[in-house]
């Protein structure tokens, strides 16, 4: 009986041991898995980086949302009219929040008749505008300069 019972105590390190390792492991995967999951960002349209970066409005639209609104990134996609994501879309560029922009025609910018407009002064509504800004956080894709001009990121 004592044989057995020291037999049984002897296996606790051991057991405490593979147990550390599994856990370990485990973390180490889920980590791993997570590094790329925040991120859901496609690249850019070069056109569509062109036309905001060849256009001196657009740079100060973007200085304006780097230094009063605080964002460094945006997400550049192609928008509907009713500002879903469609490859024949036009242009815009959506500045990443987790909430709506106070002033809601930072919120957004589309590409529509020759310049750049805020995507709220098209009839997107607020709650389509807040929607664009939080899928943006896990998909910007450009960097915003502090001269307010893009670079892509991905």
């Amino acid at each position: 009986m004592e044989a057995d019972r020291a037999r049984g105590e002897g296996l606790g390190l051991p057991i405490a041991v593979a147990a550390t390792l599994l856990l370990a492991g485990l973390v180490a995967i889920v980590l791993l898995a997570g590094a790329d999951s925040g991120r859901d960002a496609s690249p850019p349209a070069p056109e569509c980086v062109s036309l905001w970066n060849g256009d001196r409005r657009a740079l100060g639209d973007g200085s304006h949302n780097r230094q009063s609104h605080g964002y460094v990134e945006a997400q550049v996609v192609r928008l509907d009219r009713a500002g879903n994501p469609s490859s024949g879309g036009e242009c815009a560029v959506v500045f990443p929040a987790k909430t709506l922009d106070p002033e809601s025609f930072a919120a957004a910018k589309i590409h529509r008749a020759g310049g750049w407009q805020p995507l709220s002064a098209t009839g997107v509504g607020d709650g389509r505008l807040a929607e664009l800004q939080l899928e943006a956080v896990g998909a910007a894709n450009v960097v915003l300069r502090p001269d307010g001009s893009l670079e892509p990121s991905v």
